[in-house]
C-alpha cells in the first residue's frame, strides 16, 4: 500500500498543498509530488508514494486570502528530524491558521476525534 494521510484544513482559507515524497530512506533522494487543493475546513484523504516509498520528504502550502499571499515550503534534510516525525510518524495533518502564520501539525486517527 501507498503512503496514506489525512489533510485538515482548519483555517477559512483555499490552501494549495505539494506533498514531496522521498524515494527510499535517505531524504537526499527526492521522489514524485502530489499536489492537492483543500477548501476551506476541508477533510481529504490522500494517497502518495508507492509500497517501495511510502515515506515524504517536504510540504508546501500556498494561499492567498484577505489580500495576502502566504507560501511555506519545508524539507527534511537529515533523518531524525523534527519534519521528518511529523510527516512521517503520523496518518494526520492539521493545517492552522495562527494570526498571519500557517501551522503544520500532526497526529496519529487514532488519538483524533473525527
Amino acid at each position: 500500500m501507498a503512503g496514506v494521510k489525512t489533510l485538515i484544513n482548519t483555517t477559512p482559507a483555499v490552501l494549495q498543498i505539494i506533498l514531496f515524497t522521498r524515494t527510499g530512506n535517505s531524504p537526499a533522494n527526492q521522489g514524485q509530488a502530489v499536489q492537492v487543493t483543500l477548501q476551506p475546513f476541508e477533510t481529504k484523504t490522500v494517497q502518495y508514494g508507492s509500497v517501495q516509498n511510502p515515506f515524504l520528504n517536504g510540504i508546501s502550502v500556498f494561499t492567498i486570502y484577505q489580500n495576502d499571499l502566504y507560501s511555506k515550503v519545508q524539507f527534511v534534510t537529515a533523518r531524525p528530524s523534527e519534519l521528518d516525525n511529523l510527516l512521517n510518524n503520523n496518518n494526520v495533518v492539521l493545517i492552522s491558521k495562527v494570526l498571519t502564520d500557517y501551522i503544520i501539525s500532526g497526529v496519529n486517527s487514532n488519538f483524533y476525534p473525527f
